[in-house]
This record gives structure tokens, sequence and C-alpha cells, in this order.
């Protein structure tokens, strides 16, 4: 029975003192409320018979909502009377943190499943290059004979190579600044973190 009351949301109240001040004026509304009847007709006895019943109706009414509600987080049965003893609590704080477990959960899975498909994408489309590399039509390939009488084949687009060589010698530099630069910043973020 316990585990079904359990899954029943219950209402959340931000502090003690707001519960009080619900109370107090759900009883001031009640007793006022039975003053405007009580003085169009009423005697004396009337009234403090009525006022004993409105008395015990109000706890009873606080007795029932005790069990439905949550005070700054925690069940308002489990607390003692003035809530004192409690310790802060904050529910949006709380939802912030398990929506950011659940977002690191979500990246975590993300990773894993890039680590185990981008290699394998890229294997494949590398045998791929090669592959299309190694069928190459008779026209494009140049015999060159070593000294030794030995037959290089030597495919006519592999003479862009010198112009890559020459481009990475020329982005060597550039890259090993921008290394440079970012641990610099690395280091001083680091720094301001502490």
């Amino acid at each position: 029975m316990n585990s079904i009351r359990e899954d029943l949301p219950r209402v959340s109240i931000d502090s003690i003192q707001n519960w009080e001040h619900v109370k107090s004026r759900y009883a001031q509304a009640i007793l006022t409320k039975l003053e405007t009847e009580l003085s169009a007709t009423g005697t004396l006895e009337e009234r403090a018979a009525l006022l004993a019943h409105i008395n015990e109706y109000i706890e009873s009414t606080w007795s029932i909502a005790r069990p439905n509600l949550r005070v700054n987080g925690q069940n308002l049965e489990l607390l003692d009377e003035h809530g004192q003893d409690m310790e802060p609590f904050d529910e949006s704080l709380d939802r912030r943190i398990w929506s950011l477990a659940d977002t690191r959960l979500k990246w975590h899975k993300r990773i894993a499943e890039t680590r185990r498909k981008v290699p394998a994408t890229i294997e494949n489309e590398f045998i791929e290059i090669c592959k299309t590399g190694l069928q190459t039509d008779p026209s494009d390939v140049i015999d060159l004979v070593a000294d030794d009488n030995t037959i290089y084949p030597q495919q006519s687009g592999y003479d862009t190579i010198p112009a890559w060589g020459d481009e990475l010698n020329q982005m060597i530099p550039i890259q090993r600044e921008r290394s440079e630069i970012l641990k610099a910043v690395t280091t001083e973020a680091k720094a301001l973190k502490m």
C-alpha cells in the first residue's frame, strides 16, 4: 500500500511558513463565514457549539491533507511539528542535477557509439580508396626503368605529391603557432578556475 501511495504526486510547498500561512487563512475564512451566518440569527450557546465543531473540522482537514504535502522537498508527515530540524532542499536544483546526469549519460553513449563506428568507417573508406587506386587505367601508368632494369609503374596522379609537400611545409609552422597559443590560453583558463 505504501508503494502505491509513494507513486502519487504530492502538493509541493516551499516552506513551513507558507504552510502555516495557508492554514491560518483557511481557518480565518471559515470563522469569518461562521460569524456572518451567526450574526443574523444565533445565540451564544449555538455559537459555542458550532465553534467547537468548526475547530474539529479544521483539524481533521489538516490531518487529511498532511500525508499529501511536501515541504521543501520532504514529506510533511515525516517532519517535526515546526519543521525546524529539516535540511534545506532545493527541488529545482535536484531536477537540474538529474537533467544534467541524463544529458551526461546521453553524451557518453554517443561518444561510445562514435568510437565504435567511426574507425570502421574510416578503414572501409581507406580500403576503397586503395582499391580504386590499384584499379588504374593502363594509359595512366608510366613505366620507369631503374639502373638495375627494374620496372616501377608510376601513376600520373603522383605528380601532385610535391605540391602537397610544399603546402604541408607552409602549414606546419602556422599550426605549431596555433597549438602554442592554445596551450597558453589553456593554462590561463586553468589558472582562473583555481
